[in-house]
């Protein structure tokens, strides 16, 4: 069966016609001219009461004709569809029954009708169509109405069935060349639009490639500016210090940057991968020992606040490491958009939480990230927790 039409398929942008719209034209410009050509045939024959249906038929084109100019294409099929294979049943009836030429016309009904009707309103006409069939070759045996024999040869006949095998033969065409025009117009759009989409893929991938590129230069220059401060180190530890709490900066930019290039994610970072590479890069700066336990989810967070986040992290890490504690077990949860991070560390008999001047750093980047700091110092455990509102960020 033929794709059913929708309300949307059945105009053709550009103000050009749909081809089912064009044929429904052509069919009611055609009927008067039919039906008067029928009308005259059976006048011809005294058959006033077929002519009198007929002029009844043609009168109610009017009406279809007015639906169609509002647009009503389906409501027009089925009331054509109908209203004509009720028609054509009650002539056949009055004539020649189920021998009368009209009959030709049930098939050239259906299969307009199909192409435009949904499946039900097929179903309707088809079962129509097999009820009209069924009372003709009923009322051919038992003679419910009574019909006349068909005279052989009938002039009448011929023109009727010529008519309608043209009339047949120009809706089907003029249907198949405007669906053969639009398909080729729907395949020059559709090239049209693989062609526009590969160029903006192509064009996505250029940009991709670029800003990958500039996160593996940022990346690579941070490592540079690492070496020379390693190179320019001072022998004062004071001021040592100072050098490192500086490379512990570069260090959260360089791990953002080289994750986004090693990704190819450039629209966020996520922190369980981002945390593991601060804490291997702080081990190899200040050639310490691996004493911390991760527990990390899955969080993601923009390059921006991803930094401010590296920067707070590691110096509390840095202050928990400062205390000389035996162990530091870090977790970072994410529920509803709150993201927790609590880092637990067991200190040394004696330490304490001493002023660090990294601290102003931390208060820094914490309200930077609209969060909270809180420091809990119990008698065998030094906890920190750090929360922030995701979605806040997110906005």
């Amino acid at each position: 069966m033929p794709p059913v039409l929708t309300n949307v398929d059945l105009f053709v942008k550009d103000n050009e016609e749909n081809p089912v719209l064009q044929a429904l034209k052509t069919l009611l410009f055609f009927i008067p001219f039919f039906l008067v050509a029928f009308i005259i045939n059976r006048l011809l024959d005294n058959d006033y009461v077929v002519a009198s249906i007929l002029i009844i038929v043609s009168i109610s084109t009017i009406l279809f004709r007015k639906l169609l100019r509002k647009g009503k294409i389906r409501t027009v099929t089925l009331g054509l569809s109908l209203f004509f294979t009720l028609t054509i049943t009650v002539i056949c009836t009055l004539n020649n029954g189920v021998h009368d030429v009209a009959i030709m016309a049930y098939p050239l009904v259906l299969g307009f009708s199909s192409i435009i009707l949904r499946i039900r309103e097929v179903i309707i006409t088809s079962v129509l169509t097999v009820l009209s069939i069924s009372w003709l070759v009923l009322n051919e045996n038992y003679q419910y109405v009574p019909t006349s024999v068909p005279p052989p040869g009938a002039v009448g006949d011929l023109i009727v069935g010529t008519i309608l095998i043209v009339m047949g033969a120009l809706l089907t065409n003029i249907i198949t060349t405007n669906i053969k025009l639009s398909l080729l117009k729907a395949d020059e759009e559709a090239e049209r639009r693989k062609k526009i989409a590969g160029e903006l893929e192509a064009e996505l991938n250029e940009k991709n490639l670029l800003i990958d590129t500039i996160h593996q230069k940022v990346s690579k220059s941070l490592s540079y500016i690492n070496m020379l401060t390693d190179l320019k180190e001072p022998e004062n530890s004071l001021i040592g210090e100072k050098y490192r709490s500086i490379k512990r900066r570069i260090i959260s930019i360089e791990s953002a940057h080289h994750i986004l290039h090693e990704t190819s994610n450039f629209e966020s970072i996520n922190l369980n991968i981002y945390l593991p590479e601060l804490l291997t890069k702080y081990q190899e700066l200040y050639d310490s020992e691996k004493n911390w336990k991760l527990n990390l989810a899955d969080v993601f967070l923009s390059l921006d606040d991803c930094i401010s986040f590296g920067f707070c992290f590691l110096e509390m890490f840095h202050q928990t490491s400062a205390i000389k504690k035996n162990f530091a077990n870090i977790e970072l949860t994410e529920s509803n958009g709150l993201v927790i991070l609590e880092m637990k560390s067991d200190p040394e008999n004696g330490s304490s939480l001493d002023p660090d001047p990294s601290g102003i750093l931390i208060n820094l980047m914490v309200r930077q990230l609209n969060g909270e700091l809180i420091l809990d110092e119990g008698s065998d455990r030094i906890t920190r927790t750090f929360s922030f509102n995701l979605k806040k960020q997110i906005q």
